[in-house]
This record gives C-alpha cells, sequence and structure tokens, in this order.
C-alpha cells in the first residue's frame, strides 16, 4: 500500500481578536475555528503596560516593568486612567500623556493583531467612561490597529457565559481555576457581581442577564495608588 505524505496544515487566520485592556497589561485572544491566546510581547502572551524611558526609543513591556522594580522614575506606567486629562509623565528625554503612552501600547500591538485579522475588538475597565472610550477608539486609528468595537469589561465576561444561564443548565467545569461558573437565579436567569483590581483601582460591577440582554448595572469603584 502506498502513502501519500500529507502537507503540514496551514494555520488559518483567525475571524477576529479579543483585546483585554487594563490599567496593568492587554492579553489577546484570537477567535477563528478555535480559539487560543495571543503572543503580544514575545516570547510573553500579556504585554505589561509599563514604558521604560532610560533609551532612545521608549519601549512597552516587560522591560519597563523590570526597570520599575529598580528605578521607577524611568518607568510611565498607570496612564489608563488619565485619558483626557492634563498629566504628563516626564521620563529621561521623553514626555508622555496618557494619550501618546497609549498610542505606543497600539503600535505595539498591530503587529500581532494585524497578522491575525482585520477586525480586533477591546475590553476596557468599568472605571472608563464614555469620553475617554472615544479617545481610546481615536488613539487606535491613529496607530492603524483594525479596530472594530469596544465593551465593558464586566459586560463582555457576563455575555461570554450567559448560555449556562439562559438555558437554566450548569456551565460545563472550568479548565482554569479562577473561572467562577454563572449560576441560574430560582425566579429568573441571574445576575453576577464581577470584582477586578488593576493597577489602577478595585472595580466591582453588577451584571443581570435577562433572557434577550444582558445588563450592566451599579459599579463602584475604589482608587488606589496613582
Amino acid at each position: 500500500m502506498l502513502w501519500s505524505r500529507k502537507s503540514a496544515p496551514v494555520h488559518d487566520r483567525a475571524r477576529a481578536v479579543g483585546l483585554d485592556v487594563t490599567a496593568s497589561r492587554v492579553r489577546g485572544e484570537a477567535v477563528g475555528s478555535k480559539s487560543r491566546p495571543l503572543v503580544l510581547d514575545d516570547p510573553d502572551a500579556e504585554l505589561l503596560l509599563f514604558i521604560a524611558g532610560d533609551r532612545r526609543v521608549p519601549d512597552v513591556g516587560r522591560g519597563g516593568f523590570a526597570l520599575c522594580r529598580k528605578t521607577p522614575h524611568l518607568v510611565c506606567s498607570n496612564f489608563l486612567a488619565a485619558l483626557g486629562q492634563a498629566r504628563e509623565w516626564k521620563v529621561g528625554r521623553h514626555t508622555f500623556s496618557a494619550e501618546t503612552a497609549l498610542g505606543l501600547t497600539f503600535d505595539k500591538l498591530r503587529g500581532p493583531v494585524s497578522a491575525e485579522t482585520d477586525a480586533a475588538a477591546l475590553v476596557l475597565p468599568v472605571y472608563i467612561g464614555p469620553p475617554q472610550v472615544a479617545r481610546v477608539v481615536l488613539t487606535a486609528g491613529r496607530s492603524k490597529l483594525a479596530l472594530k468595537g469596544t465593551a465593558v469589561g464586566p459586560l463582555a465576561l457576563a455575555a461570554v457565559r450567559a448560555a449556562s444561564l439562559l438555558s437554566g443548565r450548569p456551565a460545563a467545569p472550568a479548565g482554569a481555576d479562577w473561572v467562577v461558573p454563572l449560576r441560574p437565579a430560582a425566579d429568573g436567569p441571574g445576575a453576577v457581581v464581577v470584582i477586578d483590581a488593576d493597577e489602577f483601582a478595585a472595580s466591582a460591577a453588577l451584571v443581570s442577564v435577562e433572557p434577550d440582554r444582558v445588563r450592566l448595572g451599579a459599579r463602584p469603584c475604589g482608587r488606589g495608588s496613582t
């Protein structure tokens, strides 16, 4: 019997990329025939939002994070919540605003994202208000990031997990021990409180899941250090 040699499978471009952005880091997921994490700061999947300013060309990522431990005055960080404010970071020979720092972040993300898709979406912290979201979208456009939409983090999380609530069946056991299943309520689909913490703040949001929609309710936010 003759056996033909099979060619190696060609990796398909993902249909979309989701980027989870906080004040501390960015994570990415490519969604196509399979979902898989993106490598945003090779070899790391996460892009840490620390900008090293001790060099001629500022660098976003783990280099800035390592520098922050020894010489924090040479690092720009915790800038996401300052969008729309007049605050500046003077770091070495560089001066950053929140917009320019975010622009450097999007510039670094453009490569791994554009290698996968022409359709990316951002998930942002609950403390980022509509005027700041508009600045995020504008900055992404300047960096030529293929952005198609944005969502609030807790809302996006609950929407993804809503199927188990609406069907009345518990979700399949999660592979990661940090994934908390959403449980259906006795009198309806249910609600969940999503708690998150990053470099800027600890925040919580109440999300209700109804048969025809997922809705964001109260969202208190406790400030951290600046």
